[in-house]
């Protein structure tokens, strides 16, 4: 099986330099002669790699020492010359200073805080340029890319009254001192109050002790987080006037057994779940319906042979109906069982999702039960079996067994009870005769091998998904094609080299994330050298 060749990169006959062997490489030759056919023997490194050449396009996240005066920079459509080279010029970047101040505060000219920059605009699919730096009493010094757009998001350190994060929407042509950020005042945040209540057969109870919070429709950003008081009363601060706004109201440990939810206010007229803010709102009540009955469940835990299961998470999800009061509820709990297996919850009656997802590195295969009605049967007892297994053996294209490989299998695995996707790696270590073993659950697979770094063979992944049901699979053996060396220099704008940056290549797919493809890092002189996946 020939693994897929997500980098398109070849190599052309290139000269020997008869320099020493470049340290940490295990030697595969010294001659061509030691090769197989249609590969050179690449000097000083000492590594057979392909003779053919294809052009590819990457992109590259450079990421330098944390004492330069450099950001870290994601640079995109990065191509090799003919002859593998690659010169990375570094974009030119820029330094602010400056302090953090709050508008009004003649007393504090300068506030800690922590600032947190992320480009705009998405340059490596699936990742983040950002940037982030402590202001204290002093002031700031940040670190950006020249002429990027960034949203910088401040927040003052230990608030009291908290305050919400405040952006700002910035770029810089040049390097700036006296910057200075200035927070609102304390009061010209807009200001949510409301109360929260339970209906009971006595009517309407203060509800205390659960957290609201409100969440910008547009911007996604969060106003600050409150927890009720004896009387059900909150009081929020917001980052931006007008709205839309949703009321998002959750559980705390101790509190009340409710569901997470966002809040509905009926009027005479309609429901309305999106509110806009003036200076200061006054929200209509946040009502939890009689209907919320408590019940104790209980969950045991066993592998096949019937022993107890300690320390297994163990989550109960429901999705509740939408009501007159709230929409999008979503009740959950999650624990570890105890020394015998067991787990109690005090949840909402109703039918539940149960999930016993053991870790990825555990030879026990998730279980997920989708109709538990816990007022029938509130005890369950759960039977774990193992995982599925999927074996092969990792040669390379010069017959060797691969040995010490990471193999990895990736998949988004899908909470149907939140619809919520989360992605889950399982991991082996390849053995002596190249031989893994690597146990998964049921589920559709991306395959990648990252074979040791000084092994001079490239970071892979299997053309074709493998997919896994309810017996063992085996995809035989996996041959690692002929590597492509990459050799390159990283250099600023003005030509000089900048050292020990380290650089993480990925593919630029037209659609999904990007893959991690190699990783290298420039010496003193800023030279560095990538091992690559290459066709045949």
């Amino acid at each position: 099986m020939i693994l897929a060749l997500l980098l398109v990169i070849g190599c052309v006959e290139e000269a020997d330099s008869g320099a020493d062997m470049v340290a940490g490489l295990e030697a595969q030759c010294t001659t061509d002669e030691d090769c197989p056919l249609g590969t050179i023997c690449r000097k000083p490194y000492q590594i057979c790699v392909t003779s053919l050449h294809n052009p590819s396009v990457v992109a590259v996240a450079a990421t330098p020492p944390t004492d330069t005066v450099l950001p870290v920079a994601h640079v995109a459509n990065v191509s090799f010359d003919e002859n593998n080279q690659l010169t990375l010029v570094f974009p030119e970047s820029v330094v602010i200073s400056g302090v953090v101040n709050v508008a009004g505060n003649l007393a504090e000219p300068a506030v800690a805080s922590t600032i947190v920059a992320v480009a705009k605009d998405e340059i490596i699919k699936g990742t983040s340029m950002r940037s982030q730096t402590n202001a204290t009493n002093s002031g700031f010094s940040l670190r950006l890319v020249k002429g990027v757009s960034y949203v910088l998001s401040v927040k003052i350190d230990d608030a009291d009254p908290p305050r919400p994060a405040h952006r700002f929407e910035m770029s810089f042509a040049n390097s700036q001192t006296g910057v200075e950020l200035t927070l609102p005042a304390l009061d010209e945040y807009p200001v949510v109050q409301g109360r929260a209540y339970r209906m009971t057969e006595a009517g309407k109870q203060p509800l205390k002790d659960i957290q609201v919070t409100a969440l910008h429709v547009k911007t996604r950003e969060q106003c600050t987080s409150a927890v009720t008081n004896n009387l059900g009363a909150y009081e929020l601060r917001c980052p931006i006037l007008g709205g839309p706004y949703n009321v998002l109201v959750g559980a705390i440990d101790g509190g009340p057994v409710i569901p997470s939810f966002t809040a509905l206010f009926p009027t005479s007229n309609y429901r309305v779940n999106e509110i806009g803010l003036l200076d200061n709102t006054k929200v209509p009540d946040i009502v939890i319906g009689e209907q919320s009955r408590d019940a104790e469940v209980s969950v045991r835990v066993l592998d096949a042979y019937g022993k107890a299961q300690e320390n297994m998470p163990v989550t109960l999800e429901s999705s509740l109906d939408d009501t007159a009061f709230w929409q999008d509820a979503v009740f959950r709990r999650t624990g570890l069982t105890g020394s015998d297996g067991k787990i109690s919850f005090v949840v909402l009656e109703g039918i539940y999702h149960l999930q016993t997802v053991p870790h990825t590195s555990s030879p026990l295969a998730m279980h997920v039960e989708k109709a538990w009605d816990i007022k029938t049967f509130p005890e369950k007892t759960v039977t774990l079996v193992n995982k599925v297994n999927v074996t092969g053996t990792l040669v390379s294209f010069l017959g060797n067994p691969i040995t010490g490989a990471e193999v990895v299998a990736r998949t988004t695995w899908l909470n149907e009870a939140t619809q919520s996707t989360t992605v889950r790696e399982y991991v082996v270590i390849s053995d002596e005769t190249g031989r893994f073993d690597l146990p998964v659950d049921a589920g559709t697979y991306d395959i990648r091998i990252s074979p040791g770094e000084s092994s001079g063979l490239p970071r892979t992944w299997l053309n074709e998904q493998v997919n896994v049901e309810q017996s063992k699979v085996d995809i035989g053996q996996v041959l690692l094609a002929p590597p492509s060396l990459v050799e390159g220099r990283v250099i600023n704008a003005e030509g000089m080299p900048i050292p020990e940056v380290s650089l993480d290549v990925y593919s630029q797919p037209s659609d999904g994330p990007a893959h991690l493809l190699a990783r290298g890092i420039a010496d003193e002189n800023g030279q560095f050298h990538l091992i690559l996946t290459c066709p045949k």
